[in-house]
């Protein structure tokens, strides 16, 4: 997109805060993690903001003054190349150009180039070059965007009071859209291109707004929210008087619409589908929620919230509002940001101040970041960086025909290569271990020939899962002993110039296969249980960014009611009160209020779940167990606060013994982690601090938690987000 809003970020440059650009890579992890793990790599200083990645991964394209003058740059992702793309062309007389967004298939470079007196939409080439003005209406345009193959854009026009009109940039035919409304802003194209989506600013208010939906004729306008509760512009304090206007996320299946809206006072991140139906809440709380941005997959989404009464911070959680992991712990605010193609990355910019609150006069220099971290749940992590390119094969990588050649190679970034050329011919290589059971294997792919995917289980030549795409389908195979049997498929044509990301996922018998992250097939086959991966291709295709992640074998985050769970003690509640992740979590809320949940098995696996500690409490005791003695069994295996051991401390419970422990009790989330890997005891874990590592129970059946004792004692706690995995 361009810029957004009336307001636009080109024009905040007028303040003293200082913005920089970071690349975090993320993943289903903890802040804590990523401060402890991050790697920083310095690229440079100035002004930098409203970033954004090529499709191909290769550039990162920013707005920066750092030339003295606001101009449009790129850069490579390891911050070489870095380039002022709009310096030396006099393209409307500009002297500052700004709200710069990409085409679909990154070939063209879109921003607004101001000349002191007004701004004009400027169309070129992805390196800068060959600079048209393509807005020949109005004194301002700003905000633009273009349709899949750069041949239309969309654009605010001020002259006429900010007004939504595109344009066919061959023949210059301006059709304005919603001639009716005025203060419309952030247009884009829906994904087949047949429609437009726009906000606009709900009479003299510069809070509250309305979301449209209107046909590329004009015709078919349709109020989408239509309770002007949509949350137009988001303040980073009271202090700030400029304001930032929110911007529409659509999903990459071209399905939803993330968007923010009130909550009371605190606008919140919503989803609705493209007409407007099935609005559905994914964040709550006390502070805001903005700039929601789905992944490239869809599967996952990024968003600033606000973090105590001065701070805005990055936060990464689900599609569906689970599993939320804050990102950044910056004394300032994340403004804007953007996934790479992978989705395993961000770009984001900052503004940091010196005055602990918003503070303009004691804002600070910030640079360009890169920080890393790799995902705690992986089991096998592969993006080829590692290798020099003509790499035959990797060493992490095996191949069992001998046939190739495999090799690494430029592309997004290090890609591995497979350049065979016979049609009848399939190539693969293996990765990963043979007991690997339940797990999901997934790989970007470009498909330059006839089909490519992945195998899962993986156990010779003859004997594997296979999901793949071809010409005509996505397709999920068995092949037992050279017999192939198809278990589930469904029509995806696909293009041999794109990059796709697809999952295999294996869970006891339970196969499901996602392309771009949208569930495309299900299947059951019990046939085989354990084996490696494997990349495969008819009869070339790129690879990167291979991942092999544990299955959870149970996970649970109370959202609509606590139906999982059994009712031991005491009435099984959900609350909205606190929510680690999601809208609920489950409290406790009477003297003896208990639930559990069998895990139909005794399993040698890792149980982890967050728990809400009010410390103010001192006389209601509130435990976690997880354990092989069920929910009320001696054997106990529990941890949380137990104020006969300590009401300062959190404390374990082993058997019948409760001992304190060194871990200080401190209002909030905090994490609960039972380790039954090894086979021979449990380590037990308080917000990563080991605190007992107890033999005699080897696997955990039942999980619990609640109060079990009778006296009389009544406060809250809350639990949300109970995993089991490997």
């Amino acid at each position: 997109m361009g810029i957004r809003g009336k307001r636009a970020f080109g024009r905040f440059l007028q303040t003293s805060l200082i913005c920089a650009l970071f690349l975090l890579t993320v993943s289903n992890t903890s802040y804590a993690d990523w401060q402890s793990g991050g790697q920083i790599t310095h690229f440079g200083s100035g002004f930098s903001q409203n970033p954004k990645a090529s499709p191909d991964g290769n550039w990162i394209y920013y707005q920066s003054d750092k030339s003295g003058v606001s101009a449009v740059y790129r850069m490579h992702p390891d911050g070489s190349g870095d380039t002022n793309l709009t310096a030396g062309y006099s393209v409307n007389s500009g002297n500052s150009c700004y709200g710069l967004s990409l085409s679909v298939d990154g070939s063209k470079l879109i921003y607004s180039s101001h000349n002191g007196t007004y701004a004009k939409v400027v169309m070129a080439n992805a390196d800068g070059t060959s600079p048209v003005v393509v807005s020949t209406s109005g004194q301002y345009t700003y905000m633009a965007s273009a349709n899949s193959d750069g041949t239309e854009i969309v654009f605010s026009n001020n002259s006429l009071g900010y007004k939504i009109q595109l344009e066919n940039v061959a023949t210059q035919t301006i059709t304005t859209l919603a001639p009716a409304l005025t203060d419309t802003y952030v247009p884009q194209f829906t994904k087949d291109d047949q429609k437009i989506v726009f906000t606009q600013k709900y009479g003299s208010s510069d809070i509250y707004g309305n979301i449209y939906i209107v046909n590329k004729d004009g015709t078919g306008l349709t109020n989408l929210t239509n309770n002007n509760l949509f949350a137009y512009e988001y303040f980073l304090s009271s202090l700030d008087t400029h304001g930032a206007s929110e911007e529409l996320s659509l999903s990459p299946d071209g399905t939803k619409i993330l968007y923010s809206q009130y909550v009371g006072s605190v606008p919140q991140l919503y989803t609705m589908n493209m007409d407007g139906s099935g609005k559905t809440q994914l964040t709550n709380g006390e502070t805001w929620a903005a700039k929601g941005k789905y992944s490239p997959d869809g599967t996952r989404i990024g968003f600033i919230r606000k973090v105590g009464a001065n701070y805005w911070q990055l936060f990464v959680m689900n599609a569906d509002g689970s599993n939320v992991r804050q990102l950044t712990n910056i004394t300032g605010a994340v403004r804007n940001f953007d996934w790479a193609p992978t989705g395993e990355e961000i770009y984001y910019t900052d503004m940091e101040w010196g005055g602990g609150a918003y503070d303009p006069a004691n804002s600070v220099s910030g640079e360009l970041h890169r920080v890393s971290v790799k995902p705690d749940s992986s089991l096998f992590l592969d993006d080829f960086e590692a290798y020099s390119t003509g790499a035959y094969p990797p060493s992490n990588w095996s191949n069992p025909n001998g046939n190739g050649p495999w090799t690494v190679e430029n592309g997004y970034s290090h890609v591995l290569q497979q350049s065979g050329t016979g049609l009848s011919q399939y190539f693969f290589v293996t990765a990963g271990s043979s007991s690997w059971t339940d797990y999901e294997v997934s790989a970007r792919v470009k498909p330059t020939g006839n089909s490519a995917g992945v195998f899962g289980r993986y156990q010779s030549t003859n004997t594997y899962y296979m999901a793949r795409i071809d010409t005509s389908q996505v397709a999920l195979y068995k092949i037992i002993g050279g017999t192939v049997t198809l278990l589930a498929s469904a029509s995806y044509p696909f293009s041999t110039s794109s990059w796709y990301n697809i999952k295999l996922s294996m869970h006891g018998s339970s196969l499901k296969v996602y392309l771009n992250g949208a569930l495309k097939l299900t299947a059951t086959d019990a046939a085989l249980s354990t084996g490696r991966i494997a990349l495969y291709t008819i009869p070339e295709a790129a690879f990167d960014y291979v991942s092999v992640a544990n299955e959870m074998a149970f996970y649970d985050g109370f959202e609509g009611s606590p139906s999982p769970w059994i009712a031991r003690k005491g009435t099984a509640s959900a609350s909205t009160a606190h929510a680690y992740s999601g809208l609920n979590s489950y409290v406790t809320n009477e003297d003896m209020d208990v639930v559990s949940h069998p895990l139909g098995a005794s399993l040698n696996k890792i149980v982890t779940l967050q728990f809400y500690d009010n410390a103010g409490q001192t006389t209601q005791d509130s435990v976690a167990r997880a354990d092989d003695s069920g929910w009320d069994g001696s054997f106990w295996r529990g941890l949380g606060v137990i104020t006969a051991a300590s009401s300062t401390h959190y404390a374990v419970r082993i058997d019948g013994t409760e001992t304190a422990t060194s871990v200080p009790r401190v209002t909030g989330w905090h994490q609960f982690k039972w380790d039954y890997t090894s086979g021979t005891k449990v380590d037990m874990y308080i917000d990563g601090v080991l605190v007992a590592s107890p033999t005699g129970v080897t696997a955990v059946s039942e999980i619990a938690m609640g109060d079990w004792w009778a006296d009389s004692a009544v406060g809250t706690y809350y639990y949300d987000d109970v995993k089991v995995a490997d």
